[in-house]
C-alpha cells in the first residue's frame, strides 16, 4: 500500500469538511470566568502542593520495598506457587482430556 497516497487521500476528505460554526453561546466567557476564580485557582494550588507532599512518602516506599527485595533475596524453598498458577489456569483445558493423559 503506498502511503503517500493514502495520506494524500485523508487530506483531501479532511480539507472537504468544513468546521461547524455552532459554539455554545458565551462559551468563551464562561471558560475565562472559569479561569479566573480565584477560588478554583487556591482548589488548584492546594492539589498541587498534596500531591507533591503525598509523592515524598511514595518514594520512599518505593525505595524500602525494593532495597528490601534486593537484600533479602533468599531462595524460595516453599511450594513452587508458578506450577500451580499453571496449572490453575489450565484446568479447564485438562478437564476434557482423557484420564490417560492426565
Amino acid at each position: 500500500m503506498n502511503l503517500e497516497h493514502l495520506e494524500q487521500k485523508i487530506l483531501t476528505v479532511a480539507r472537504r469538511q468544513q468546521p461547524s460554526d455552532h459554539v455554545p453561546y458565551a462559551f468563551e466567557k464562561r471558560i475565562m470566568a472559569l479561569l479566573k476564580d480565584p477560588a478554583r485557582r487556591v482548589a488548584d494550588l492546594q492539589w498541587g502542593a498534596a500531591l507533591w507532599r503525598a509523592s515524598i512518602p511514595c518514594v520512599a516506599i518505593g525505595l524500602f520495598a525494593s532495597a528490601l527485595a534486593f537484600f533479602s533475596a533468599a531462595p524460595v524453598t516453599g511450594p513452587d506457587l508458578l506450577a500451580d498458577m499453571e496449572n490453575a489456569v489450565l484446568a479447564v483445558a485438562y478437564q476434557d482430556a482423557s484420564p490417560d493423559l492426565n
